[in-house]
């Protein structure tokens, strides 16, 4: 059997306590020592997990190379399982391959109680270097790597696998703390790749490609967890046919050096009232399957306390928004944001948001917009190469919008109204109409001067008696 993605191959036999090997219809394992066999089946899950009963003290597996078809044999949810152990390897040889046999998982891959190989209440185990072929279209709906633990299981590491056709996740964390995935490769699985779930904390999910899945996820009240530098790309429908966030993610987590490339979703979406930081990510042609009011990285309404920060987000495929905040209290800097069919930047009716030296740039209506905001800080933004009809519009309350390159909401200078003229025009250079204009006379016009017509690209002065020499005036405008 031909995989297109495959972990790079272990070259030879490493020393190991217990050989699994196939022979026949048999899958066979034997002590690594002495050669004795410690059983023989044509329950290749059998076989397999004899190897594991047999580490009483911890050692390593090594299963060569073959196909492995597992079976449930006693229906209880799990075809291998590592069950209150430690120190335990399984490391595969180059093509071995645990692949599900026809019609053994037909519950609801949503239950979460089907896996084909289970670690509950366990620590330092590593599971390296296998191809995991979940064979949905051989009717099977469940999961393939599942580490349960009620804050027990621990120190588990998996690293260099291949997770191959899921109709569940791929891994699965529940209630497990201070574990690793690593540098797997995940293809064309129809639920979350990875989620951490019920206070999982902790936990590393690192250098992972995801081709063809959907993605990770994190809910749960799971804290402290740390997506690192994984790869995300060609994102399908999930198993219902419906779009979904690339990255989803709840609770006080880190996001960052992601790489996201075409994702019919949002590539980021951050929910709830913790501290949420997303940093240095790459998103590239992401929200191609979604309306308003989605964003490449999207804040859910009622949510608060996340940092965005120096992002590098750019749709050539239209999508609607770059950064779109519907929650309180959040940072938005130094990101670089360009190509959206609507907005660059959004803030959604919400309050005390601060959106701060980014560069926006030919975003189809918006650059950055403060729609019904309040209290919110548009500060040193970078928008003079920008295209868009609206660099930046403030529809909000008491919101600050100032020093930003490209759109000038203050100016100052100097206005000369001649002698024998009563008026002089003044071009203010504004992005758009003053609602401030302020004029001191450097001299002595008269008894009487003011201000009109003030639009959005000039202002007058006028005196009400011409001069009989020129008349300077200073003036600041603000909009």
């Amino acid at each position: 059997m031909t995989y297109p993605y495959v972990v790079p191959p272990t070259s030879k036999i490493v020393p190991a306590d217990v050989i699994v090997f196939r022979k026949g219809n048999l899958a066979i394992a034997i002590k690594g020592d002495t050669k004795e066999t410690i059983a023989s089946s044509t329950d290749h899950a059998e076989a397999i997990q004899a190897a594991i009963n047999y580490l009483t003290e911890g050692g390593r597996i090594f299963i060569k190379n073959g196909i492995y078809l597992l079976h449930d044999k006693d229906g209880d949810g799990y075809c291998i399982v590592i069950n209150n152990k430690s120190n335990i390897e399984i490391v595969g040889d180059k093509g071995a391959t645990l692949k599900l046999d026809d019609n053994i998982f037909t519950e609801s891959w949503s239950s979460r109680t089907q896996y084909m190989l289970r670690i509950i209440n366990s620590s330092y185990i590593t599971v390296k270097n296998l191809v995991f072929d979940a064979n949905r279209d051989g009717g099977n709906n469940g999961n393939v790597l599942g580490i349960w633990g009620n804050g027990a299981s621990t120190k588990v590491v998996v690293e260099e696998n291949v997770f191959l056709n899921t109709y569940g996740h791929a891994v699965y964390i529940n209630n497990a703390h201070d574990n690793k995935v690593l540098k797997n490769i995940f293809y064309n699985n129809t639920w979350y790749d990875i989620a951490l779930d019920t206070h999982s904390h902790r936990n590393i999910v690192a250098e992972n490609v995801i081709i063809n899945g959907i993605g990770m996820e994190s809910f749960g009240e799971s804290y402290y967890n740390c997506f690192i530098n994984n790869i995300i790309a060609d994102q399908r429908l999930d198993v219902s046919g419906e779009v979904k966030p690339a990255i989803n993610i709840e609770g006080r987590n880190l996001i960052k050096a992601n790489i996201l490339y075409n994702i019919r979703g949002s590539g980021i979406v951050l929910e709830g009232s913790e501290l949420q930081v997303v940093e240095g990510n790459i998103l590239y042609n992401t929200v191609t399957d979604l309306a308003a009011p989605n964003g490449a990285i999207y804040v859910a309404v009622g949510s608060s306390n996340k940092i965005i920060k120096n992002n590098i987000i750019i749709n050539p495929e239209a999508g609607y928004g770059g950064i779109v905040i519907r929650g309180d209290n959040c940072l938005v800097e130094g990101n670089y944001v360009t190509g959206f069919a609507s907005h660059g930047i959004i803030e959604y009716s919400r309050s005390n948001n601060r959106i701060i030296g980014n560069r926006v740039l030919n975003n189809g209506v918006y650059d950055i917009r403060l729609f019904g905001s309040s209290n919110c800080k548009c500060l040193l933004n970078d928008v003079s190469e920008s295209t868009s009809s609206n660099k930046i519009s403030d529809e909000g309350t008491g919101n600050v919008v100032k020093y930003n390159i490209g759109y000038l909401t203050e100016n100052s200078g100097t206005a000369t109204i001649p002698a024998g003229s009563t008026s002089v025009t003044v071009e203010h250079g504004l992005a758009s109409t003053p609602s401030k204009v302020i004029v001191t006379p450097i001299g002595d016009p008269g008894d009487r001067w003011w201000v009109a017509n003030v639009g959005d690209t000039s202002f007058e002065i006028h005196v009400a008696t011409a001069p009989s020499a020129d008349i300077k005036f200073y003036w600041h405008a603000e909009v």
